[in-house]
């Protein structure tokens, strides 16, 4: 009896004590672990593999919430300017008649019987004249620009002529109504048989339209300098250039557009030449006369987007630089780092100005330079070495312009075209008489040509 009252009473007392342990949770069946806080189990530490970048690696700042950026918004593009075409008058530069003569202005030979020049007998315009016979008879290709009419004086032509089948030319007016109500730039590649007008350029903020050069590189990359007002020792200019053979034209510079840090601008002083010798590399012209206290000229390296001014060393007479002023000219582009260019100096210290002529010459781009005295106004030359000064009195030099030897002395003033070291062509003025001459043998005899319009 006392035994089966003792296992009853262990077994109530086994029944109470599973009772707590269900009401606590514990399931541990160590009863010293049952009030202990349970640990989570550590994770695991993974040694990276060789060549495996660690968890560390992998992880950069941009992978916190924190830094995330939102995606960032493109700034709305401007839909590009609507293109205005050409819209042919009905009215052009009528062309000229067979067997008529006239009168060039401009002459530009290509080789010896194949030429360009500029030219005519009327008021409407200029008229673009080609030759395939050494300037004997002329075919007029003018293309189709509007005649000149009202108050207009006239149109003349700024052209440039690559070979004997390619050439661009744009007109603009002379007084009167001086801007042009379609500019446009005329290309041709079947020696002028055909033109094709470019998009119409935008003048709309130009006082007058004055086109100064056109320049295109091997490539048909080209550029149009335009002058459209004037002010207070300023010459605003718009610098176009296209890259599409010469039916758009975009400003890359202009009064508007702001000169790039560092960059001198162009918009000071008139323009007169401009060359590129590749589609980078190119060089200007401004006549300043008394304006800066030096001579200089206009150097761009990125197409004409920016300009600086490349300081020509003094003259090397002082009297001159003291008692005149300056003017460049005559631009004989070799590279992009090898020119010459002329420089007009007038001694004002006596009751007539005295003329005096220098040559500058760089190989180097302009770093340094070689100064020579020019006999003549203009210079020419067919290559580093070999050129010709060409006035009424006309030398010849062998070195590059150091020394020179007199040639011919003429009684007229002329524009010259040089194919090679005997073949000249030159448009001839004295007075307002006007002639267009040939020479066979550089320089030494010339003759008079007739031209007329071929049949």
């Amino acid at each position: 009896m006392r035994k089966q009252t003792i296992f009853l009473a262990s077994f109530f007392a086994l029944l109470f004590l599973a009772s707590c342990n269900l009401l606590i949770g514990q399931t541990s069946p160590n009863n010293n672990e049952i009030n202990e806080p349970v640990t989570p189990l550590a994770e695991e530490e993974v040694e990276p593999q060789p060549g495996e970048p660690s968890l560390e690696e992998n992880l950069e700042p941009t992978d916190t919430p924190e830094s995330v950026q939102p995606p960032a918004q493109e700034e709305p593009q401007l839909p590009p300017a609507p293109v205005q075409e050409y819209i042919y008058p009905q009215n052009v530069i009528a062309p000229l008649s067979a067997g008529s003569d006239i009168t060039i202005s401009y002459i530009e030979m290509i080789d010896t019987p194949n030429g360009w020049a500029v030219g005519g007998t009327d008021f409407e315009g200029d008229h673009i004249l080609r030759t395939g016979d050494g300037g004997l008879t002329w075919q007029d290709v003018t293309p189709a620009e509007v005649p000149a009419s009202g108050d207009v004086a006239g149109k003349s032509a700024v052209a440039f002529f690559q070979d004997s089948q390619i050439a661009w030319v744009i007109y603009y007016n002379l007084g009167g109504a001086s801007i042009p109500v379609q500019p446009v730039v005329w290309s041709t590649n079947d020696g002028g048989a055909n033109w094709t007008p470019s998009a119409v350029l935008n003048v709309s903020m130009a006082s007058f339209f004055s086109p100064v050069a056109l320049w295109f590189d091997a490539s048909a990359v080209g550029w149009l300098l335009v002058e459209v007002d004037a002010g207070m020792s300023k010459s605003y200019a718009f610098l176009y250039q296209s890259l599409d053979g010469g039916y758009l034209w975009e400003a890359i510079a202009s009064p508007t557009i702001v000169p790039a840090e560092g960059s001198d601008g162009i918009q000071s002083c008139g323009k007169s030449e401009l060359i590129f010798a590749d589609i980078l590399n190119g060089w200007m012209l401004r006549e300043c006369p008394g304006l800066y206290s030096f001579n200089f000229v206009d150097k761009t390296t990125d197409g004409g987007s920016s300009w600086n001014m490349i300081e020509l060393p003094p003259v090397p007479d002082a009297e001159v630089a003291s008692n005149g002023f300056c003017t460049p000219f005559d631009l004989n582009v070799f590279s992009a780092d090898s020119l010459k260019v002329s420089l007009h100096c007038q001694d004002f210290s006596s009751d007539e100005p005295e003329d005096f002529y220098y040559l500058y010459s760089t190989s180097d781009g302009g770093v340094q330079w070689n100064v020579f005295e020019l006999p003549a106004m203009d210079a020419s030359f067919l290559n580093e070495t070999i050129g010709w000064s060409l006035g009424r009195d006309m030398y010849q030099t062998n070195d590059g312009g150091a020394t020179w030897e007199l040639v011919k002395t003429v009684i007229w003033d002329g524009q010259f075209s040089l194919v090679d070291a005997n073949n000249w062509w030159a448009v001839a003025r004295d007075g307002d008489n006007i002639e267009l001459v040939y020479s066979s043998d550089g320089g030494k005899t010339w003759q008079i040509i007739e031209p007329v319009i071929g049949k």
